[in-house]
C-alpha cells in the first residue's frame, strides 16, 4: 500500500519499486507493527520487490515498511539512505448476527385488535 494508506487489506502484499534494476541479494526489507516484524517472503522482478506476508496482517493496525540502506544497483552504486513508509489496515468485518430485541404487540399480549400494526426490531437495523 501507498504511504499513509488506510483500510489496506489484511491479505495484501507490500510492494516497492526502485528507480532502476538492483542486485536483489542486497535488498533488506522489514515490515513491522509496533516494532514486531511480520514474517513473509520477498520476491524481486524488474525493478519491483514484493513482500508477501505468511498470513493475514492484523486488523486496524499501523504497519511500517522499511528498505534498509545498502541496496546496490547493477553497477554497484549503493542506495545511501533507508526508505520507510507506513499504512494502516482496515477494521475487522462485522461478524455479529442480528437478533430480535422488540416486538409489537408484545409476546403473549391479549385483546390485540385485528387491525393492529405489527413490527419487529433487530440489533442490526433501526426500526
Amino acid at each position: 500500500p501507498a504511504a499513509g494508506a488506510t483500510n489496506a487489506g489484511v491479505n495484501a502484499s507490500v510492494s516497492f519499486t526502485f528507480s532502476e534494476p538492483v542486485d536483489q541479494t542486497t535488498i533488506l526489507f522489514a515490515l513491522t507493527a509496533g516494532g514486531v516484524p511480520a514474517s513473509g517472503t520477498l520476491t524481486y522482478s524488474g525493478t519491483t520487490a514484493v513482500f508477501t506476508p505468511l498470513g493475514p496482517l492484523n486488523y486496524n493496525t499501523l504497519y511500517t515498511g522499511k528498505v534498509s540502506a545498502g541496496v546496490q544497483d547493477l553497477a554497484g552504486n549503493v542506495m545511501a539512505g533507508s526508505h520507510s513508509w507506513s499504512f494502516t489496515t482496515g477494521a475487522a468485518p462485522d461478524t455479529t448476527s442480528p437478533s430480535v430485541v422488540a416486538t409489537t404487540p408484545a409476546a403473549g399480549a391479549g385483546s390485540v385488535g385485528v387491525n393492529a400494526a405489527i413490527s419487529v426490531s433487530d440489533t442490526k437495523r433501526p426500526p
